[in-house]
C-alpha cells in the first residue's frame, strides 16, 4: 500500500445571476478540468452554435428561469436556445469568471 493522499473532489464553481429579477439563478461550473484550450475555445468561438455548445460542455448545472418556469439544462449547440437574449448573455458572459476561478486554490 502506498502513501497516495486521498484528494476531495472540489465542488462545482457556482456563478450566482446577477440580472435584476434573476437573483434565486445561478449556473454550476465545473471545477475540475480547466485547461488554457477552455479560454482559446471561448475566445475563439465564432457563431452561436459554437458558443452555446463550447460553455455549456464546462456546465454541470443551472437553475435558470423565465417567466417563472425553469428552463431545463441540455448541454449542446441548443443549450440556450429557450433562453432570452439577456440570460444566454449573462451564460456567455459567467463562463469566462468561471474559468478565473477554476484557477484559485480551493477554499478547502
Amino acid at each position: 500500500m502506498g502513501d497516495t493522499p486521498i484528494t476531495n473532489p472540489r465542488s462545482p464553481i457556482r456563478i450566482v445571476c446577477s440580472l435584476p429579477g434573476h437573483e434565486n439563478d445561478y449556473l454550476m461550473f465545473k471545477a475540475d478540468g480547466w485547461k488554457y484550450k477552455h479560454l482559446r475555445q471561448w475566445e475563439d468561438a465564432a457563431g452561436a452554435s459554437h458558443i452555446a455548445e463550447i460553455v455549456s460542455e464546462r456546465i454541470e448545472s443551472w437553475r435558470l428561469t423565465v417567466d417563472n418556469i425553469e428552463i431545463e439544462f441540455k448541454p449542446g449547440i441548443e443549450a440556450f436556445d429557450e433562453l432570452p437574449p439577456d440570460i444566454a448573455g449573462w451564460v456567455t458572459v459567467s463562463y469566462r469568471e468561471a474559468y478565473n476561478k477554476a484557477g484559485l486554490p480551493s477554499p478547502n
